[in-house]
Protein backbone atom coordinates (compact mmCIF):
# COMPACT_ATOMS: atom_id res chain seq x y z
CA UNK A 1 0.00 0.00 0.00
CA UNK A 2 2.66 2.12 0.86
CA UNK A 3 4.73 1.89 -2.37
CA UNK A 4 1.20 2.51 -4.18
CA UNK A 5 1.15 5.76 -2.29
CA UNK A 6 4.61 6.59 -3.44
CA UNK A 7 4.21 5.71 -7.21
CA UNK A 8 1.49 7.95 -7.36
CA UNK A 9 3.06 11.25 -5.48
CA UNK A 10 5.88 10.37 -8.14
CA UNK A 11 3.46 10.58 -10.97
CA UNK A 12 1.34 14.11 -9.55
CA UNK A 13 4.89 15.84 -8.69
CA UNK A 14 6.00 14.53 -12.41
CA UNK A 15 2.86 16.23 -13.84
CA UNK A 16 3.38 19.25 -12.05
CA UNK A 17 6.64 19.55 -13.23
CA UNK A 18 5.35 18.91 -17.14
CA UNK A 19 3.04 22.06 -16.39
CA UNK A 20 5.49 24.37 -15.35
CA UNK A 21 7.88 24.29 -17.86
CA UNK A 22 4.97 24.75 -20.51
CA UNK A 23 4.54 28.12 -19.48
CA UNK A 24 5.86 30.80 -21.47
CA UNK A 25 6.58 34.64 -21.35
CA UNK A 26 6.22 37.73 -23.23
CA UNK A 27 9.22 39.50 -22.34
CA UNK A 28 12.79 38.71 -23.91
CA UNK A 29 15.16 36.58 -22.04
CA UNK A 30 18.05 38.46 -20.33
CA UNK A 31 21.46 37.00 -22.24
CA UNK A 32 23.38 35.69 -20.01
CA UNK A 33 27.32 35.61 -21.08
CA UNK A 34 28.73 32.46 -21.28
CA UNK A 35 32.52 31.80 -20.93
CA UNK A 36 33.72 30.68 -24.22
CA UNK A 37 37.34 28.67 -23.38
CA UNK A 38 39.73 29.86 -25.88
CA UNK A 39 40.62 27.85 -28.59
CA UNK A 40 44.35 27.29 -28.94
CA UNK A 41 45.80 26.57 -33.03
CA UNK A 42 48.70 24.69 -32.95
CA UNK A 43 51.18 25.53 -36.16
CA UNK A 44 51.73 22.83 -38.84
CA UNK A 45 55.20 22.34 -39.03
CA UNK A 46 56.82 23.29 -42.27
CA UNK A 47 59.20 20.53 -43.14
CA UNK A 48 63.02 22.09 -43.84
CA UNK A 49 64.69 21.22 -46.88
CA UNK A 50 66.91 18.06 -46.70
CA UNK A 51 69.13 19.49 -49.98
CA UNK A 52 71.92 22.31 -49.72
CA UNK A 53 70.52 25.63 -49.52
CA UNK A 54 70.68 27.37 -53.16
CA UNK A 55 72.02 30.96 -53.64
CA UNK A 56 70.14 33.94 -52.00
CA UNK A 57 67.67 35.39 -54.51
CA UNK A 58 69.51 39.12 -55.43
CA UNK A 59 66.56 42.06 -55.26
CA UNK A 60 65.76 43.71 -58.68
CA UNK A 61 66.20 47.15 -57.84
CA UNK A 62 62.97 49.25 -58.66
CA UNK A 63 63.44 52.27 -61.40
CA UNK A 64 62.29 55.55 -59.94
CA UNK A 65 61.60 58.60 -61.59
CA UNK A 66 64.11 61.45 -61.42
CA UNK A 67 62.30 65.07 -61.32
CA UNK A 68 63.90 67.37 -62.92
CA UNK A 69 65.10 70.75 -60.90
CA UNK A 70 63.22 73.90 -61.55
CA UNK A 71 65.83 76.46 -62.27
CA UNK A 72 65.57 79.21 -60.05
CA UNK A 73 67.85 82.26 -59.73
CA UNK A 74 69.95 81.83 -56.49
CA UNK A 75 71.61 84.80 -54.85
CA UNK A 76 75.16 84.75 -56.51
CA UNK A 77 73.91 83.64 -59.53
CA UNK A 78 73.65 87.46 -61.03
CA UNK A 79 77.15 88.89 -59.55
CA UNK A 80 75.68 92.32 -60.09
CA UNK A 81 79.44 94.14 -60.73
CA UNK A 82 78.06 95.67 -62.15
CA UNK A 83 74.56 94.90 -63.18
CA UNK A 84 73.29 94.93 -66.88
CA UNK A 85 70.34 95.43 -68.86
CA UNK A 86 70.31 91.26 -69.07
CA UNK A 87 70.62 90.77 -65.74
CA UNK A 88 67.57 92.73 -64.72
CA UNK A 89 65.54 91.69 -68.11
CA UNK A 90 66.48 88.12 -67.34
CA UNK A 91 65.08 88.41 -63.34
CA UNK A 92 61.63 89.84 -65.14
CA UNK A 93 58.75 87.33 -64.81
CA UNK A 94 57.10 86.04 -68.04
CA UNK A 95 56.35 87.75 -70.32
CA UNK A 96 59.50 89.81 -69.60
CA UNK A 97 60.22 93.90 -70.96
CA UNK A 98 59.08 95.37 -74.13
CA UNK A 99 60.38 98.75 -74.82
CA UNK A 100 57.88 101.49 -75.18
CA UNK A 101 58.11 104.99 -77.02
CA UNK A 102 55.27 106.33 -75.35
CA UNK A 103 57.32 108.80 -72.68
CA UNK A 104 60.45 110.35 -73.42
CA UNK A 105 62.81 111.31 -70.52
CA UNK A 106 64.95 114.26 -70.50
CA UNK A 107 67.84 114.44 -68.96
CA UNK A 108 70.64 116.14 -71.41
CA UNK A 109 74.27 114.96 -70.54
CA UNK A 110 73.74 111.92 -68.67
CA UNK A 111 75.96 109.34 -69.51
CA UNK A 112 74.14 106.26 -70.16
CA UNK A 113 70.71 106.62 -72.44
CA UNK A 114 67.48 105.42 -70.79
CA UNK A 115 65.32 102.65 -71.13
CA UNK A 116 61.48 102.80 -71.40
CA UNK A 117 59.41 99.99 -71.19
CA UNK A 118 56.72 98.34 -70.24
CA UNK A 119 56.73 95.36 -67.58
CA UNK A 120 54.74 92.15 -66.95
CA UNK A 121 51.76 93.32 -64.90
CA UNK A 122 49.09 91.91 -66.56
CA UNK A 123 48.29 95.51 -68.54
CA UNK A 124 46.59 96.09 -71.02
CA UNK A 125 45.91 98.47 -74.29
CA UNK A 126 44.00 99.99 -71.82
CA UNK A 127 46.16 100.60 -68.84
CA UNK A 128 49.41 99.42 -68.48
CA UNK A 129 52.34 100.93 -66.70
CA UNK A 130 54.92 102.70 -68.26
CA UNK A 131 59.26 103.16 -66.51
CA UNK A 132 62.32 103.93 -67.15
CA UNK A 133 65.68 101.92 -66.44
CA UNK A 134 69.44 103.76 -66.35
CA UNK A 135 72.40 101.06 -66.58
CA UNK A 136 75.35 102.95 -65.50
CA UNK A 137 78.83 101.52 -65.81
CA UNK A 138 79.71 101.37 -62.52
CA UNK A 139 78.61 103.17 -59.10
CA UNK A 140 80.99 106.11 -59.89
CA UNK A 141 79.33 107.06 -63.05
CA UNK A 142 75.57 106.73 -61.45
CA UNK A 143 77.46 108.91 -58.86
CA UNK A 144 78.09 111.55 -61.63
CA UNK A 145 74.43 112.42 -62.44
CA UNK A 146 72.95 111.55 -59.39
CA UNK A 147 73.18 112.41 -55.17
CA UNK A 148 72.35 110.36 -52.53
CA UNK A 149 70.64 112.38 -49.50
CA UNK A 150 70.88 111.52 -45.95
CA UNK A 151 67.03 110.33 -46.69
CA UNK A 152 68.85 107.63 -49.25
CA UNK A 153 66.60 109.40 -51.83
CA UNK A 154 68.06 110.01 -55.59
CA UNK A 155 68.15 113.09 -56.71
CA UNK A 156 69.30 114.51 -60.13
CA UNK A 157 72.57 116.10 -60.93
CA UNK A 158 72.00 117.53 -64.59
CA UNK A 159 69.61 119.93 -65.60
CA UNK A 160 66.44 119.50 -67.06
CA UNK A 161 66.49 116.13 -65.73
CA UNK A 162 63.82 115.43 -63.36
CA UNK A 163 61.78 112.21 -62.50
CA UNK A 164 57.57 113.17 -63.35
CA UNK A 165 57.02 111.58 -59.89
CA UNK A 166 58.32 110.37 -56.60
CA UNK A 167 58.32 106.43 -57.56
CA UNK A 168 62.15 106.58 -58.18
CA UNK A 169 64.92 103.14 -57.39
CA UNK A 170 67.99 103.09 -56.75
CA UNK A 171 70.67 100.59 -56.07
CA UNK A 172 74.34 100.47 -57.01
CA UNK A 173 74.18 101.42 -60.67
CA UNK A 174 71.04 101.09 -61.12
CA UNK A 175 67.75 103.68 -61.34
CA UNK A 176 64.55 102.97 -62.15
CA UNK A 177 61.79 105.27 -62.63
CA UNK A 178 57.70 104.87 -62.38
CA UNK A 179 56.54 106.97 -64.99
CA UNK A 180 52.51 106.40 -64.94
CA UNK A 181 50.13 104.73 -66.21
CA UNK A 182 49.27 104.94 -70.03
CA UNK A 183 46.41 103.62 -71.96
CA UNK A 184 42.37 104.28 -73.51
CA UNK A 185 41.24 104.24 -69.99
CA UNK A 186 43.57 106.52 -68.21
CA UNK A 187 45.34 109.64 -68.77
CA UNK A 188 48.87 109.58 -70.23
CA UNK A 189 50.87 109.29 -67.09
CA UNK A 190 48.27 108.74 -64.59
CA UNK A 191 49.19 108.54 -61.06
CA UNK A 192 48.55 104.67 -58.97
CA UNK A 193 45.37 105.16 -56.59
CA UNK A 194 47.33 103.99 -53.60
CA UNK A 195 51.26 103.66 -53.26
CA UNK A 196 51.21 100.28 -52.68
CA UNK A 197 50.12 99.76 -56.52
CA UNK A 198 53.08 100.42 -57.20
CA UNK A 199 55.60 98.60 -54.66
CA UNK A 200 53.49 95.89 -55.04
CA UNK A 201 54.27 96.10 -59.05
CA UNK A 202 56.20 92.79 -60.31
CA UNK A 203 58.95 94.96 -61.62
CA UNK A 204 59.51 97.10 -58.49
CA UNK A 205 59.41 93.73 -56.59
CA UNK A 206 62.04 92.18 -58.92
CA UNK A 207 64.31 94.93 -58.99
CA UNK A 208 64.28 95.00 -55.17
CA UNK A 209 65.19 91.56 -55.55
CA UNK A 210 67.82 91.33 -57.99
CA UNK A 211 69.85 94.22 -55.88
CA UNK A 212 69.61 93.21 -52.37
CA UNK A 213 69.75 89.68 -53.29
Amino acid sequence: MRRVAATVALVLAGAVLVGCLGIGYDEEPTPTATATAPVTTSPTPTPSPTGPPGPAAEATPTPTATLAPTPTRVAGSIDGDPFSLEDFESALPSPGLDLSDEFEPVCPGASTPPVVFTGPDGGSGEKHAVWVLWVYADHDAFEADWSVGEDFRVRPLLDGCEPPNGFVYWHENLVLWFVGFYGSDVAPGSLPATADEIREHPVVRTFLELTWQ
